[in-house]
């Protein structure tokens, strides 16, 4: 009997006017709609025009790490710095993300969970000094 398990995948294809790209979860800042189009804007400063709809990637990107903060708008919560009223200030690129009534709670709560399971990942490594 085989009980090897398979590990969570933590990168997303992406297809693109110049072909498949493929991208690591982590590489991401956040995904931004535009009509009919999809920019996913990376931490190196690049920005990828997609012909999906933003709501296509909701469904393939992992929650808690990814989270819808506006219609607009999906964040990657890794690179979320703070949050002050109705936007969201990420650390590398200091853009600042419209957070809007609709989606703030179930952001809040998303992004609570996120930190939560970073917090018990960094405990279980002994990464925070705690022994």
């Amino acid at each position: 009997m085989n009980t090897t398990t398979t590990p969570p995948t933590t990168i997303i294809k992406l297809k693109t006017q110049k072909g498949n790209k493929p991208l690591n979860f982590n590489e991401i800042l956040y995904l931004k709609a535009s009509n009919k189009h999809t920019f996913i804007y990376l931490m190196d400063g690049q920005c990828i025009e997609t012909n999906h709809l933003l709501k296509q990637y909701e469904g393939k990107l992992p929650q808690p790490l990814f989270c819808r903060c506006h219609n607009s708008y999906i964040l990657n919560n890794i690179h979320v710095e703070c949050i002050n009223g109705n936007y969201i200030y990420l650390t590398a690129s200091h853009d600042v993300i419209p957070l809007s009534r609709k989606w703030k709670q179930v952001f809040i709560d998303n992004y609570n969970i996120f930190k939560q399971s970073q917090i018990s990942i960094n405990l279980s490594y002994g990464l925070l000094g705690v022994k």
